[in-house]
């Protein structure tokens, strides 16, 4: 067996373990009433957001995303393992962690998710719609998602102009984020509605908070495009004690988008959240400040990745 295949087989064992971890927290902290009260909406409401949002099991499975052959189950799309995502995570140069704050599932009311694989492992995500076998991805989420990823991937060797052209062209995108060999983290850590508040958020993370930093470890990504607002670089600022804002001077300086950790050799770029509407503009200003915002601090991004 090859040194990187050997590396991955380790951990690929050590993340399953992670998951165990996670079950036995959940047990842990159903069996403590106090500890849900704190992130469900209000006892006994008929508001079916608090069946959405309360602790259930099984956990949320997250992690380096599959990049087999999507399949149709009949109601939902899903994704095979091509066998070797780990090793291609393992080999690139920018490994890309995606965190967001829900898994942002579009269910009905009163629709049993339960062996709804696609909401409870986003390891399988396909970005396509669930509602039907067409190939879709006209939602805000997903373009904004996959969008970001493309800057990203091309910034350094692409001008401003030839990247909004690729933006213009969700196909393109689609593509890209297709291939790349990226992991994506759910810091509620709980499947359900696809919309979260912050103070919720924090108390799920303080939950889970240390498992949490494991499996992040573990992954070891060298950037992390953070789409969970304020609980998650509160939670990230506890984690890399080191980070730094790298473009606090650009413009007008109003607002902190690029954090780097030397220490750690490490990219946090804070961003709106993906289902922001903002993305969405024709004059396409948001992408457009990533990429100023990318270009500025290249050099400081390259210093440290390269």
């Amino acid at each position: 067996m090859k040194e990187n295949e050997k590396r991955a087989l380790e951990l690929k064992i050590k993340l399953d373990d992670i998951f165990k971890q996670y079950d036995e927290r959940t047990k842990y902290i159903l069996s403590h009433p106090e500890l849900i009260d704190k992130v469900n909406y209000r006892k006994r409401s008929e508001n079916s957001l608090v069946e959405k949002n309360g602790i259930k099991k099984p956990i949320c499975k997250d992690g380096i995303l599959l990049r087999g052959k999507c399949e149709y189950k009949g109601d939902h799309w899903t994704r095979n393992s091509n066998g070797h995502e780990i090793v291609d995570y393992l080999n690139s140069l920018f490994r890309v962690l995606v965190v967001t704050k829900d898994s942002n599932e579009d269910v009905g009311e009163k629709e049993d998710t339960t062996n709804r694989g696609v909401e409870w492992d986003i390891k399988t995500e396909t970005l396509r719609s669930n509602k039907s076998e067409e190939i879709c991805i006209n939602n805000s989420f997903a373009k904004n998602y996959i969008s970001i990823i493309c800057i990203f991937m091309m910034y350094q060797s692409h001008s401003e102009n030839e990247i909004l052209e690729v933006l213009a062209d969700i196909d393109k995108c689609w593509s890209i984020w297709n291939n790349a060999p990226i992991a994506r983290i759910n810091l509620k850590k709980q499947p359900g509605n696809g919309s979260i508040n912050d103070s919720r958020l924090s108390s799920y993370i303080s939950l889970y908070g240390e498992i949490l930093q494991k499996q992040i470890e573990l992954i070891n990504p060298t950037v992390i495009i953070n789409s969970a607002g304020k609980p998650g670089m509160n939670f990230f600022k506890k984690i890399y004690k080191d980070l730094e804002c790298i473009d606090k001077n650009y413009g007008n300086g109003r607002d902190k988008w690029i954090y780097i950790d030397k220490i750690k050799k490490l990219v946090i770029i804070d961003i709106y959240h993906f289902s922001y509407r903002g993305w969405g503009l024709n004059d396409q200003s948001l992408f457009k400040e990533l990429i100023h915002r990318l270009i500025y601090t290249s050099m400081d991004i390259n210093k440290l990745l390269m």
